[in-house]
């Protein structure tokens, strides 16, 4: 009769011949008293588990389970498979999705049929930067974040706009502020009178209001909105004249002109060459009662 033992009793059985015996340790032979017997050929197996159920020596096949074959690809593209006492690993086919996947890298990992892995470009995998100036998106498998329009709107802290370097700005361009004046680092700037534009209390850009006084023809409420100091009725500032009654005159801005009110200054230089002058006749009264007059000669 044959008897199973466990492998750690084997070594202590020793008998004259006997039949093959399989355990869940190994394969090895054992006998009862008597004339021994001839033990049955050993069969075939197919086998993926990692439990032994061949009927030959393992230590003299390639395998006996599945767990004796080496590992060919990864997990989800390969299974080891112990065949004949022969590893014959499956493959997974090709385009099989596996398990390992990275959210928003435009990829997705896919069994190349071979048991290997490979990446093939998945352009609906996109990656969310999470910022409202950038189109997320995907180009041959590459994450790719284009910045939108310029003066789009955006809600981050202290921002209303989107630049051209994709960030939330307060501003892009004048419109975007009170004071009409954007600065180069997207922010508002106060108004003065110096920014080139129409702000602030000015009657026409930069001049007027608290600024200098504006030139010939340009909008005022009153004399002092203009350099020369006269308003018209029409409440443009006037040219300046030598009898408007106020001191004015030169180039804008230049401090030339009259010297004082309607007086002095360049306008006030004219000569006339051609007029003549008559000197007040001078009469001495003489004791003999003669009168000589002395008119003096006519001079240019």
């Amino acid at each position: 009769m044959k008897t199973c033992l466990p492998l750690a009793l084997a070594f202590a059985v020793s008998f004259g011949g006997g039949a093959a015996c399989t355990s869940l340790l190994g394969t090895f032979e054992t006998a009862e008293g008597g004339s021994g017997g001839t033990g049955g050929s050993g069969g075939t197996t197919v086998s993926t588990s990692s439990t032994a159920t061949s009927t030959v020596d393992c230590a003299s096949v390639e395998c006996c389970v599945a767990d004796d074959c080496p590992m060919v690809g990864t997990p989800d593209c390969a299974t080891r498979v112990c065949s004949g006492n022969k590893c014959t690993p499956q493959f997974e086919s090709p385009g099989t999705i596996v398990s390992n996947q990275m959210p928003g890298d435009c990829l997705q990992m896919q069994c190349d049929g071979e048991g290997n892995e490979v990446a093939v470009p998945l352009d609906s995998d996109i990656f969310d930067d999470s910022n409202e100036c950038t189109q997320d998106g995907c180009t041959d498998g590459s994450p790719t974040h284009t910045p939108v329009d310029v003066g789009s709107a955006c809600t981050a802290p202290g921002g209303a706009h989107c630049n051209a370097a994709a960030e939330c700005v307060e501003c892009t361009e004048g419109s975007h502020c009170l004071s009409g004046v954007c600065g180069a680092a997207g922010a508002c700037l106060a108004a003065s009178c110096s920014d080139g534009v129409k702000n602030g209390d000015e009657l026409a850009v930069d001049c007027g209001g608290s600024c200098n006084g504006c030139d010939t023809g340009q909008p005022c409420l009153s004399g002092a909105d203009c350099y020369n100091g006269v308003c018209d009725a029409a409440f443009l500032c006037a040219a300046p004249a030598c009898d408007d009654g106020v001191k004015n005159g030169g180039a804008y801005l230049q401090n030339n002109g009259e010297t004082d009110v309607d007086c002095g200054g360049p306008a006030a230089r004219r000569v006339v060459r051609s007029r003549r002058v008559l000197r007040t006749p001078i009469v001495w009264v003489v004791p003999a009662t003669a009168l000589l007059v002395f008119q003096t000669a006519l001079t240019p």
